[in-house]
């Protein structure tokens, strides 16, 4: 078994994962009438917001992007990967970025400290982009996690997408939401259209994960036409296509309202300022 960047998945990574996913302790019940599809991107390559965002905004809809911020920008030998510049302009189109860790990192191998740092980071490189742009939910990088990353993690964030090959149903583990991968070679047009048919026939929520959409993608991405084929085929299909954001705002109840929102935001505000005030303090301590 291999990772996203083709390394090979240790054993005990697997086994850590399989504990992560025992450790249900962030279940809701979901609230629709009626299947719902999600498309997500991550890392993310210059192609997923060239050809991955156009299609999607040609019939109307929204996805969700996961970004690495320390990504931003960087070449490698098979792709681009997205600008700052046009994250911003994914957030301007209405689409929602997610969180990806800053340094795109194996978040089981990480220390609490480690994590929070990695997640502050990310957050505050967004906010210095967009003040706007607020990371609500997260996607484990090569779709690993470990029990103490997915405890963190979880309380930090409205959602935590993993891989799974499998559709959301009834009561769902929030801290590791499911997914389906878009993937030239491994999924087709039949596969999709199978796909979304489970979805209906359980009335769940089907979260396709895809990276690159490009006329000749990589192992993990996957053409334009297939893309188009899946948003094509949801649609027809009457399932509603939402972003993860609006899929957890609409059908999930986090149990934040009222005085618990409040505490809920201001605790959430002097986390950011602590981990501000943390990394100004390690810049003027390394110079």
């Amino acid at each position: 078994m291999t990772n996203f960047d083709g390394s090979r998945v240790s054993v005990l990574d697997r086994c850590a994962h399989r504990a992560a996913a025992y450790l249900r302790t962030k279940t809701r019940t979901m609230k629709n009438a009626g299947p719902i599809v999600s498309f997500t991107f991550d890392d993310i390559p210059e192609s997923a917001f060239t050809s991955g965002a156009t299609i999607l905004d040609a019939h109307g809809v929204k996805g969700t992007f996961y970004i690495a911020g320390a990504l931003c920008g960087v070449s490698n030998a098979d792709r681009t990967l997205v600008t700052a510049r046009q994250c911003l302009e994914l957030f301007s189109r209405g689409h929602e970025i997610g969180c990806h860790t800053f340094s795109h990192c194996k978040v089981g191998s990480l220390t609490d400290r480690e994590l929070h740092l990695e997640i502050g980071r990310n957050q505050t490189f967004f906010a210095s982009l967009d003040p706007g742009i607020v990371l609500e939910n997260f996607a484990y990088p090569f779709n690993r996690v470990a029990p103490r990353a997915k405890m963190q993690l979880q309380q930090r964030f409205h959602t935590c997408r993993e891989g799974g090959q499998a559709i959301n149903v009834g009561s769902v583990d929030l801290g590791m939401v499911k997914s389906v991968e878009l993937c030239e070679g491994r999924t087709n047009a039949a596969a999709v259209a199978d796909w979304v048919e489970k979805a209906i026939a359980s009335d769940g929520w089907l979260v396709f994960l895809t990276h690159d959409v490009s006329a000749h993608p990589t192992q993990w991405g996957c053409s334009p036409e297939l893309l188009e084929t899946a948003v094509s085929c949801a649609l027809s299909r009457e399932c509603r296509v939402l972003p993860v954001r609006d899929v957890v705002g609409a059908f999930f109840d986090l149990g934040i309202t009222g005085g618990r929102l409040v505490r809920f935001m201001q605790a959430n505000c002097r986390e950011l300022l602590s981990n501000s005030n943390t990394q100004i303090q390690e810049a003027r301590t390394s110079h």
